[in-house]
């Protein structure tokens, strides 16, 4: 529509000739802001600086004046035409200021979305980074950090490092900013004591009842056994694991650094316990990024993992024996339960296909620091599960030393604690597994009718279930009964597991990658290897692209490099894509978003690289 002002500020448009006017308020500015009328609105008094239109034919008898406020009678008339309408004037400061926000105005011009939008969603979703994590990494001198906190429990931590001098340490990132991904400084002073204290020295004392060992395996059995396996029990009794030279052998032969291992396991042999303790372990910290659901927005926040990990040669010795009880804990696991040791994303989803997705909930559990609060009555219930799995009482005499009084020694550190899980043990992964089904084996007893699929994998769980759980006094029984301290959640559109998602494809469950975080994973390297090197960054490429699977985008992208895989057809998309904006409460065009940006930062990648300056010790 065509809108005309003539020399007499009348406006002609298709309503008709009409005036605007202004009002003059007492107190108020003169300055001029346009107004976006409802045709179906009668307004009776209006104040403020405003252009009004007024019908000229209509009767002016109708405006009626008093003082320097102005009463209308007559109705305002709506023009689409008035949207073309531009009026400037100088402004002062305070009115500039007070108008720039248009959330702030009394009346918002109105315009409806006729014309759909076309082109790429990506191009309009992507992420911006908030003005902290800006600032993180903006702030690349760390040299104020110099602190070292206490320990929880009373125990004494031996320490021997001071700051000698700064160091310049490069970390790689894909992006400039990333939102999520943080690295760690695993060389910085003081970093390895911070974490034995806040990691092993922070045990809470939950406990407030005694556990029957026989109950608890006898409930173990009931929950997660199959009805057949006592007989399987009796027969496993019957062919003891115990140690093995042949096994032992064998062993060695399937780790590249076999040789090395061999030779160390040869001095222990010769030299005896006497000068190579079973309790006594080494510590180190680790050098990774990481991805936390609450990022640090200062790097003083940031604290290092440890591996607390045992001389391999005495890995090498025990290492065969609970392999072996591994497997015979599968064969008695229920069709409904499973360890999901050794099984691929693409096989996880295939055994997820087989359930109805009808009235399905996905139920988690996160156990708060399994490893630390991993006390001697809970170790206690483990080692009488071995027997139950024919594991030998001469190897588990032997092997519960380990867990008792122990010794640990790092670069600057050294101390002694007393039983928790550690991280580089034989039994790390099968002990949590089984203090996972202890754990929870109360609450899976009440709903046991209910359990359509539990996921099992170290500390980890998933349990899919028709309906609601009943957590009556979870939290109270985990905490009195098992020193542990849970996080429950459950969800109707997706549970996650091992940092893949589960979620309802139609009819049925699957499993499928999370997107949103592949691709804020991706953004910071782990640092290990030389993240610059050309290699490396295909070889952690094609991992990505792997786990993306059979896309037409990664297909393309694979051909196109040369690249010796071939990524399976193992999810959905768009049924991925679906779950990840659900699990973290964003919209599916920001996961699209993220799809496209991790396509990009692998068929391109731009490394960047950031200086950091801090302490290091002696």
């Amino acid at each position: 529509h065509h809108t005309l002002i003539d020399g007499n500020n009348c406006v002609i448009s298709r309503v008709g000739p009409h005036k605007i006017i202004k009002l003059q308020i007492k107190g108020g500015q003169n300055a001029e802001q346009t107004l976006w009328y409802d045709e179906n609105m009668e307004r009776g008094k209006m104040k403020g600086n405003k252009f009004p239109m007024l019908d000229m034919g209509a009767n002016k008898s109708n405006q009626m004046s008093k003082g320097k406020e102005v009463m209308l009678r007559d109705k305002v008339y709506n023009t689409d035409a008035m949207v073309h309408v531009k009026l400037h004037d100088q402004l002062d400061i305070n009115d500039a200021i007070r108008n720039t926000n248009p959330t702030q105005r009394i009346f918002l011009p109105y315009m409806p979305a006729d014309t759909p939008v076309e082109g790429s969603l990506t191009e309009l979703c992507q992420e911006d980074s908030p003005i902290e994590v800006v600032d993180l990494w903006d702030n690349t001198d760390l040299t104020n950090n110099l602190t070292r906190y206490a320990p929880e429990n009373d125990i004494v931590i031996k320490s021997k490092e001071y700051p000698v001098k700064i160091k310049t340490v490069n970390k790689v990132i894909l992006t400039k900013t990333p939102n999520l991904s943080r690295p760690v400084f695993n060389r910085m002073f003081g970093q390895e004591f911070n974490a034995v204290s806040g990691r092993l020295g922070s045990i809470k004392e939950l406990r407030k009842f005694e556990l029957n060992v026989d109950c608890e395996v006898e409930r173990i059995k009931r929950v997660f056994f199959k009805n057949q396996a006592q007989s399987l029990i009796e027969k496993f009794k019957t062919e003891p694991i115990g140690f093995d030279d042949i096994e032992v052998k064998r062993w060695l032969t399937s780790r590249p650094d076999g040789m090395a291992v061999s030779k160390e396991l040869e001095q222990i042999l010769e030299e005896g316990f006497a000068a190579h303790p079973l309790n006594e372990v080494k510590v180190h910290t680790k050098l990774e990024s990481l991805l936390k659901a609450e990022p640090i927005d200062m790097w003083e926040k940031g604290q290092v993992r440890i591996i607390v990990w045992q001389s391999k040669g005495i890995c090498a010795m025990y290492s065969h024996a609970f392999i072996k009880a591994k497997a015979r804990l599968k064969q008695l696991l229920a069709d409904n339960v499973l360890y999901t040791d050794g099984f691929t994303p693409a096989e996880l989803g295939n055994r997820l296909r087989l359930l109805s997705s009808e009235d399905i909930t996905f139920f988690e559990n996160d156990l708060t620091k399994q490893d630390r609060q991993t006390d001697h009555q809970l170790i206690n219930v483990e080692f009488a599960l071995y027997k139950e799995l024919g594991v030998s009482e001469n190897l588990l005499t032997s092997w519960r030393r380990v867990h008792h009084d122990w010794r640990f020694k790092g670069k600057a550190t050294s101390g002694r604690l007393d039983a928790m899980r550690l991280t580089g043990q034989a039994t790390t992964a099968l002990g949590n597994a089984i203090i996972n089904m202890l754990v929870h084996s109360r609450l899976l007893e009440r709903n046991l009718d209910k359990l359509q699929l539990c996921l099992i994998l170290g500390d980890d769980n998933l349990m899919m279930v028709r309906g609601k759980m009943d957590i009556t006094n979870l939290r109270k029984d985990v905490e009195e009964y098992y020193n542990m301290q849970c996080k429950p959640n459950s969800y109707d559109t997706h549970g996650t597991f091992c940092s893949l998602l589960a979620y309802k494809n139609g009819e049925t469950l699957e499993m499928g990658p999370d997107i949103y975080r592949l691709k804020h994973r991706f953004e910071v390297t782990n640092g290990v290897s030389d993240a610059t090197n050309m290699e490396v960054i295909n070889n952690r490429a094609m991992s990505y692209c792997m786990m993306l699977g059979k896309q037409k985008e990664v297909i393309k992208l694979v051909q196109e490099k040369g690249w010796p895989i071939e990524p399976e057809n193992w999810y959905n998309l768009q049924a991925a894509i679906i779950a990840s904006a659900c699990k973290h409460d964003i919209s599916m065009s920001v996961v699209e978003s993220c799809y496209m940006e991790l396509i990009s930062y692998i068929n391109n990648p731009n490394p960047i690289t950031v200086e950091f300056t801090h302490w290091v010790g002696n």
